[in-house]
């Protein structure tokens, strides 16, 4: 445990010395946030659809911009540089398990970002826009629950994605094509009330929904008591699902890299 609590270390301090990457993604992101409240300021303007009105939306866009800050998706884009380079082959040969230092990294990524990209973020984008609080402090525990699964989900997701890998030698294609589900399912830009019946009956079965949708809809209080309470559940139901399949996934890889080695 000491070892991984390290590595978490390691990669906060890592990240430390990308001080202007950090300016950049404050900027992009409260000029995102800009842009989307402009988008509902020519939609809602003063009025309200469905209950929902732009102070709602606002808060809606603010919080995404942030978590998405925060996810740990990233991971992706680096087990597909090793796997392209090579290096991979090495990290499977170290005496610790690899997916928990993968697990290590984004912790300490995302520990790093919450400190100095998501929090500044967030006060400027209240500052300029302003922001609503949760609707209670019950509101606000379930919340931190649900970040913490989305933090999980986004994690299980990238690497079940990254094990495709070990066989195309490439996952860009991969990450545009889950780019575009997490955008349409997980009500990044456009929340689930907003959709149709059957499209957002098919974002319910999908996990991607707990990556934007459910923690900012149960920060703003549109969801009730019963579905706070069995949403979390049923995210936490999946978490096993993906991990088996991301565990399937590396056995089978590195059996194909064995006997690839053995020919």
């Amino acid at each position: 445990m000491s070892l991984y609590l390290a590595m978490i270390g390691k990669s906060y301090r890592k990240h430390l010395a990308y001080r202007s990457e950090v300016w950049v993604r404050i900027e992009i992101g409260v000029i995102w946030i800009g842009i989307q409240v402009a988008v509902w300021q020519a939609l809602i303007g003063s009025s309200e659809v469905d209950g929902i009105t732009l102070p709602d939306m606002i808060t809606y866009a603010i919080l995404n911009t942030v978590m998405a800050l925060a996810m740990m998706d990233r991971s992706l884009a680096e087990l597909d540089q090793k796997i392209r380079s090579g290096d991979i082959a090495v990290d499977l040969i170290k005496p610790f398990h690899y997916p928990l230092t993968l697990v290590a990294d984004g912790l300490g990524r995302s520990l790093f970002s919450a400190l100095f990209s998501v929090t500044p973020t967030l006060l400027l984008a209240a500052l300029f826009f302003g922001f609503q609080a949760p609707a209670s402090a019950g509101n606000a525990a379930a919340f931190v629950l649900s970040f913490v699964i989305a933090l999980s989900i986004s994690f299980a997701v990238a690497c079940l994605v990254g094990m495709l890998g070990f066989y195309f030698l490439a996952t860009f294609h991969f990450q545009w094509a889950l780019g575009a589900l997490r955008t349409l399912f997980a009500g990044t830009m456009v929340p689930l009330w907003f959709y149709p019946d059957g499209l957002r009956t098919l974002a319910n079965v999908l996990p991607f929904q707990f990556l934007a949708f459910f923690p900012a809809a149960t920060w703003m209080g549109e969801l009730s008591g019963p579905e706070i309470a069995r949403s979390p559940l049923a995210s936490a139901g999946r978490l096993p699902c993906l991990g088996s399949a991301g565990g399937c996934g590396r056995a089978s890889s590195a059996a194909s890299w064995s006997r690839e080695a053995e020919g």
